[in-house]
Formats: structure tokens, sequence, C-alpha cells
């Protein structure tokens, strides 16, 4: 019985022995489950104040995003209007040299035809003044033959042709 004994108490002490070693494994594996433990309660702030710092972030970029749509609107329709005002110029100042051109063609015109008037009331006087001459020669000459003193009156028509040529020359 002894031997018994002997064998029962060195199985209980060995069970005390894996006991204490359980029950040390457990002090471990509770020790390392309250450190998980905390370090997933870290994690989780961590996740937390993250997807809290995400959302400012997401709504940030969406308040931006917002803007520069907004912004964009603004461009575009700045731009159609910054067009359609350089269209206007355009069309106003291909206008304004059409108006100059017709303006210039008009004057060429007026400036010809009173040229062309001018000279033609030239022409006009010169036949008249022409005209006015051989009228006044031939008077003289009338004139001198129906003095009869042709002789003395020959001296004076040769004065008076060149008194009468020097007035043409001058006129």
């Amino acid at each position: 019985m002894t031997e018994r004994l002997d064998r029962v108490e060195a199985i209980l002490e060995s069970s005390a022995q894996r006991q204490a070693a359980t029950d040390a494994t457990l002090d471990r594996v509770s020790e390392q489950q309250v450190k998980n433990t905390d370090d997933i309660e870290i994690l989780l702030g961590a996740v937390s104040t993250n997807d809290v710092a995400v959302r400012q972030t997401t709504a940030n970029v969406d308040r931006l995003i917002v803007k520069i749509d907004e912004s964009n609107q603004r461009f575009d329709i700045q731009r159609g209007e910054a067009q359609a005002d350089r269209q206007e110029t355009r069309r106003l100042f291909n206008d304004a040299v059409t108006q100059m051109e017709r303006d210039r063609a008009e004057s060429r015109n007026r400036f010809e035809a009173v040229l062309t008037e001018l000279g033609e009331a030239q022409r006009k006087a010169d036949d008249r003044h022409v005209a006015q001459m051989e009228v006044i020669q031939t008077l003289l000459i009338e004139l001198t033959k129906s003095n009869g003193n042709i002789s003395a009156v020959n001296g004076n028509v040769n004065n008076l042709r060149d008194r009468v040529d020097g007035l043409e020359q001058a006129s």
C-alpha cells in the first residue's frame, strides 16, 4: 500500500505541479489577454480618431469639390462672356473698317467728280476766254479798218496785240 500511496502521492504531486504550471500558464494568458484588451482599446481609439479625421477630411474635400465646381461654373460663364465680348468687338471693328472703306470710296468718288467738274469749268472758262479774245481781236481789227489811217493804227494794233498776248499769258 505504501507503494500505492507513494504513487498516488506522486500523481497528486505531479497533478499539483501540472496544476501550478496550468495556473501559471492561465495567469500568463490572462495577463496577455488584459494586455491584448488594452492594445485593442488603444487601437480602437486610434481607429476612432482616424475615422473622425477621415470624416472631417472627407467633409473638407466635399466642400472643396463644391467650391471647385462653383469656380468652374463661374469660369465657364466668364469665359463665355469674354468670348461673346471679343466676338462683338471684332464685329464692331469689322463694321467700322467696312464703313471707313465705304466712306473712303465715296470721298474718292466725290473728289474725282469735283475734279471733273473743275476741269470742265476750267475748260469752259478757257473756251470763253479764247472766244472773248477772238471777239476783242476782231473788234480791234474792224476798228482799225474803219479808222482809215491804217499806217498810224498799225503801230497801235501791234502794241494792242502785244498787250493781248501778255494778258493771255498772265491769265
